[in-house]
């Protein structure tokens, strides 16, 4: 998967909910400490030394909280703390916001004291740790909000995103089918998941999650192109050709989309196509210095030697550490007769750990 889209699909937003179990709303049994009177209510607040309750008939009565028994008054205590991490949460979430990662973790650290079961609070402190670069971190946040609650499916798709980033690639493609087994819509993690069994070589399986992806997201360009790089590993050039088209068409500005093509185009013997791509790609980005090598293997194949060692020299000094272009510029100067130069460049090449 391209860079640009691992950052754009990675960027999971702040979960804002109410907190599972909270206790206000919910009705059950309250006691007195003599265990003689009780009452089937819900709490509506605390105010002071007193408990406002609503009964069933939509009745409010108030109770002194020195007259409720012990496993009531746990209750409130509880109720309080849980109160102060929604707050706590709350708090960390406009930090989120402003990209403060450091200060909602803090917040979401908070929260956590005061409630330790308070899912979402790890959820969104992973998040936030992702955001930082702490993988580790935010890998180990997500596995206790899934061990608080197992069936959030967000949680496992970050978390799978994040083992994705570490090179973890089953453990991310075990996540990632756990969230599609849980999202109500799990087009993105299809394609997620596809980047996976692509790092592990499981080309067709890629394929078959790219595709799932792009019959729900017809306008997905990333997918087609991510599909296209399948096919190519695949050797089906024809086919990967076809997908960086549909990806072009649908997205016109990235110069590493006209690069593959081209390279396509390079394999199958499509020369005048694969420089055209070349050529784009180049005027998208001219810092590219892979499609300047690109574009001087082209005009190799065409017999233009001068212009192929023109656009190796020119990725040379782009970037001096590119090995391939000196061994490539070293090739057209053997071609051309110029001994030295060519035995030169073979020599910077191996030095920089080139393998012909």
């Amino acid at each position: 998967m391209t860079g640009h889209t691992h950052k754009r699909l990675f960027a999971i937003g702040i979960t804002i909910a109410l907190l599972a179990g909270t206790s206000w709303g919910e009705e059950r049994t309250w006691t007195d400490v003599t265990g003689k009177f009780s009452v089937t209510a819900e709490l509506v607040e605390v105010r002071g030394d007193k408990v406002v309750l609503r009964r069933q008939n939509g009745k409010q009565i108030t109770v002194p909280l020195a007259k409720l028994n012990a496993e009531d008054q746990q209750f409130l205590k509880l109720a309080e703390l849980k109160a102060q991490a929604q707050a706590e949460y709350e708090k960390a979430a406009s930090f989120f916001d402003k990209q403060d990662w450091d200060t909602a973790i803090v917040c979401f650290t908070e929260a956590i004291r005061l409630d330790p079961n308070y899912a979402l609070a790890y959820y969104n402190r992973g998040n936030a740790y992702g955001r930082k670069g702490e993988t580790d971190k935010a890998i180990a946040d997500y596995t206790k909000a899934i061990r608080l609650d197992p069936d959030y499916a967000e949680t496992y798709f970050p978390r799978g995103t994040a083992y994705l980033a570490k090179g973890e690639y089953d453990k991310a493609s075990t996540d990632y089918t756990k969230a599609i087994r849980l999202e109500p819509d799990p087009s993105i993690v299809y394609s997620f998941r596809a980047s996976a069994y692509q790092a592990k070589g499981e080309y067709d399986k890629a394929i078959a999650d790219y595709t799932k992806a792009i019959r729900r997201y017809p306008d997905y360009a990333e997918a087609y192109f991510t599909r296209g790089l399948a096919y190519g590993q695949k050797g089906e050039y024809d086919k990967a050709i076809a997908d960086y088209t549909k990806a072009i068409r649908l997205d016109p500005n990235f110069a590493q989309w006209y690069l593959n093509r081209g390279d396509a185009y390079n394999v199958t013997g499509e020369t005048d196509k694969a420089i055209a791509d070349y050529t784009k790609a180049i005027r998208l980005d001219p810092n590219f210095a892979r499609a300047y090598i690109g574009r001087g293997t082209a005009y190799d194949e065409k017999g233009e030697t001068d212009k192929a060692i023109a656009d190796y020299t020119k990725a040379i000094r782009l970037d001096p550490n590119i090995a391939s272009a000196y061994s490539f510029r070293g090739l057209s100067y053997e071609e051309i007769g110029e001994k030295a130069k060519a035995v030169a460049d073979f020599a910077k090449a191996k030095q920089l750990g080139f393998e012909p």
